[in-house]
């Protein structure tokens, strides 16, 4: 009887470790979660940075082929006015 009564009280306590191990985890998931949450929001933000740069390199690089070519129509204005 009293080997039933210490086999008992142990198998309560190894289910009151289970269960605080558990509550360890679900806790550590939730905090995971969160971080993975995180991440995806600035994954969002950086690739609509990256969309914005790149339209504004295309800006760029149309204003500048522009220039070069009124660059050079000044150049040929010079060169027949002189």
């Amino acid at each position: 009887m009293e080997q039933n009564r210490n086999h008992a009280s142990s198998t309560i306590e190894q289910a009151k470790r289970a269960g605080e191990s558990l509550s360890t985890i679900t806790n550590a998931v939730g905090t995971i979660l969160q971080i993975n949450t995180q991440t995806a929001i600035a994954a969002e933000e950086q690739s609509s940075v990256a969309t914005d740069i790149n339209r504004s390199m295309l800006c760029i690089q149309e204003i500048s082929e522009r220039t070069a070519v009124s660059a050079n129509q000044t150049s040929s204005s010079s060169a027949s006015l002189a």
